[in-house]
């Protein structure tokens, strides 16, 4: 077993990182609830979406959490640190049981939690990712899995940001071809020595990343 300067130990058991990953960069638009609600500031202001599973997609999103009380949500927000739990039923047509998910999800989670809030070391946890989804990639080749980032910015002051991530799951048919079309999917890289560091100006300014979704009128 490896190591880093996170809790969680890199397991040297699995293969290379050949799984394709993401990256979105929406500036200071906050994301909306999953009903489409804004969760930014009480004025209206640019807000963005997580991407929906489809007929040909399924995208497994971060954990969503709400509490009601008396019929009102007194506190709901996006959990950076763990996937939704819930399974999706078009997850079967590859072999993929709710068991299975569950242990899939058991195994993603906890690189999320020693390594939230991905301030540092995000090279490290994102390989781990890619990882555990190119084992998935094998365990079930009827399907195929990329990891997706999605970046954004608070302000704190005028001179000083904290930068929010969240991550999601897309998964296809593995025959399924890649979108060309211009604002769509792109992949930042397949190979390992590929791959261009996330933090990177590379990364930053390469023409492969994804772009960044309309903000909402």
């Amino acid at each position: 077993m490896g190591s880093s300067s996170s809790k969680y130990t890199l397991d040297e058991t699995l293969p290379k990182p050949k799984a394709k990953y993401y990256v979105n960069f929406y500036g200071r638009m906050t994301p909306n609830s999953p009903d489409g609600e804004d969760l930014g500031l009480s004025e209206p202001a640019p807000c963005w979406d997580f991407p929906k599973s489809t007929d040909k997609t399924i995208i497994i999103l971060p954990e969503w959490s709400q509490t009601k009380m008396l019929g009102m949500t007194t506190n709901h927000s996006w959990n950076h640190a763990a996937f939704d739990p819930n399974y999706q039923q078009q997850l079967n047509q590859f072999g993929i049981t709710e068991e299975k998910y569950k242990m899939i999800i058991s195994r993603l989670n906890p690189i999320l939690v020693g390594f939230a809030p991905f301030t540092r070391d995000s090279e490290t946890y994102i390989t781990e990712l890619r990882k555990h989804l190119t084992k998935c990639n094998q365990d079930f080749p009827q399907s195929k899995w990329s990891l997706q980032i999605h970046k954004f910015a608070t302000e704190l002051s005028s001179t000083l940001f904290f930068e929010n991530v969240y991550h999601s799951i897309k998964i296809t048919s593995a025959n399924a071809e890649e979108p060309t079309a211009e604002g769509e999917e792109a992949p930042v890289a397949e190979e390992e020595e590929e791959t261009a560091k996330p933090d990177s100006p590379e990364a930053k300014q390469s023409p492969e990343t994804e772009q960044p979704c309309e903000a909402k009128q």
